[in-house]
């Protein structure tokens, strides 16, 4: 099966070309300066959190305490792994942070950004979603052990996204926990496995986002750039 980063499979909610210009025709991006930026903010998010003191637990013991209704846990720093097979494709990424409360999980997920609630909103719930789905239905990893599919099968799944200030850190908002919504997922896989077997027209995926398409690292070359 090909495999999907998660967060590539995404940006179909960012715009619809950028899957066709990402997979189907490989072009080269062109990526703004922030994007380096909020990839340097985010390695020192997990150099932070791995100086935390996290137990050494065996993977039965993890997940008994998993299945534990009462139990708390809170994961490294982009130590859990997930997965899932859809249309032919294998979708897979790393979660930031996941935190269980009985038979509660959140995924949490920093952006760095100029502003809270910015044009990579949508992004942002479309990623977060596809990571609970694996959670609730793929196959999850702990620091690359294997702990089986459906871990959270039946748990009640949340996402959080947090967005910090690109440059100074400080925190600019940081949003209630989300039920996952797995009928919003399914819509937005259906969508771009369809975009993936070529059943699209240009004109219908294209954003028409002036603000978008001038920090689409796709805008050049792109025929319905605004």
């Amino acid at each position: 099966m090909r495999p999907i980063p998660i967060s590539k499979f995404a940006d179909v909610e960012f715009c619809g070309l950028k899957p066709v210009y990402h997979f189907l025709e490989e072009r080269r991006p062109r990526f703004r300066p922030c994007v380096a930026i909020g990839a340097r903010q985010h390695a020192v998010s997990a150099e932070e959190d791995a100086e935390k003191e996290y137990e050494t637990v065996s993977v039965g013991e993890l997940l008994r305490r998993l299945k534990d209704e009462a139990s708390a846990l809170e994961f490294p720093s982009e130590a859990v792994g997930v997965k899932f097979a859809f249309g032919g494709m294998e979708f897979c990424g790393r979660l930031d942070k996941l935190l269980k409360f009985g038979r509660s999980v959140v995924v949490c997920d920093e952006k760095f950004t100029s502003r809270a609630g910015g044009l990579f909103s949508a992004k942002y719930e479309c990623q977060l979603s596809a990571y609970c789905n694996g959670l609730a239905s793929g196959v999850m990893k702990v620091r690359g052990r294997p702990l089986g599919e459906g871990v959270f099968r039946g748990f009640d799944i949340y996402y959080r996204i947090i967005e910090r200030d690109l440059v100074g850190r400080h925190f600019l908002g940081e949003g209630k926990p989300k039920p996952f919504d797995a009928g919003f997922v399914a819509a937005r896989l259906e969508r771009f496995a369809g975009i993936m077997e070529g059943k699209f027209e240009r004109r219908d995926l294209a954003c028409g986002e002036p603000a978008k398409c001038a920090c689409c690292e796709y805008s050049e070359g792109c025929e319905y750039s605004c």
